[in-house]
């Protein structure tokens, strides 16, 4: 007597979704290569692009301060080593970051090329943007009617870039006088922290620039001296 063959499963019979659940349940799913699991933390944590000199550049989501890819303590190869470990627990080789590398560069190269500014932006007559230079990549925004400090997250319509040489300004103060940022920092006011006189320096220059520039957009030729 021939044994009669085994009932084929409800899920053999199914519908086109359960046939493709069972199918999908059979399988191993595809386990990423370490450069593949980099790649795809950066598209989750940045947006990618190119200056108008062609080089690439990667800008945390929702923020304003760009980072080269590779080269320097500010690129994001090395910044994407220590997100990978802090989110992982393991260490990314150094062959997985070029592979990376490699594949985020291609993909920077799609977008069109945007203006990447150095210290101060002016996106049109009536504001002024200043990068803090800081870690939380805070920005002075000057208006006709004043000026406010704007955290990191902010929506800012300039993207900045930063050099070795960007170091972090001093916090303005309401009613403050630039008169009073000396070339030494031990006649300077407390807590600006500029470790040599040369960066003391330019970060007095720089507010001077905003200054000047701020005063072309005020209606009474003065810089703003009240928060808005």
């Amino acid at each position: 007597m021939v044994p009669d063959r085994e009932t084929p499963t409800k899920a053999t019979h199914g519908d086109p979704e359960e046939l493709q659940a069972f199918a999908e349940s059979t399988q191993k799913p595809e386990k990423k290569s370490v450069a593949q699991q980099l790649v795809q933390l950066a598209f989750d944590c940045y947006d990618l692009g190119v200056d108008t000199d062609d080089k690439p550049f990667a800008v945390r989501k929702g923020g304003h301060v760009t980072r080269p890819l590779k080269g320097g303590k500010r690129a994001l190869r090395k910044e994407l080593g220590g997100l990978f470990y802090r989110t992982t627990g393991r260490t990314a080789s150094q062959n997985a970051l070029a592979e990376a590398m490699e594949v985020l560069e291609h993909e920077a190269t799609e977008g069109e090329p945007r203006e990447l500014s150095l210290r101060i932006a002016r996106p049109n007559d009536h504001e002024i943007y200043v990068d803090l230079g800081d870690q939380t990549e805070r920005v002075v925004h000057i208006t006709p009617e004043g000026w406010q400090i704007l955290d990191g997250d902010a929506d800012v319509p300039v993207l900045f870039r930063r050099s070795a040489l960007t170091l972090p300004l001093p916090t303005p103060e309401p009613d403050g006088d630039l008169d009073q940022l000396h070339l030494s920092p031990r006649r300077g006011p407390p807590g600006i922290g500029f470790r040599r006189s040369s960066e003391f320096k330019k970060g007095r220059d720089s507010w001077r620039e905003a200054r000047s520039m701020a005063r072309g957009i005020t209606q009474a030729g003065r810089m703003p001296v009240q928060r808005t």
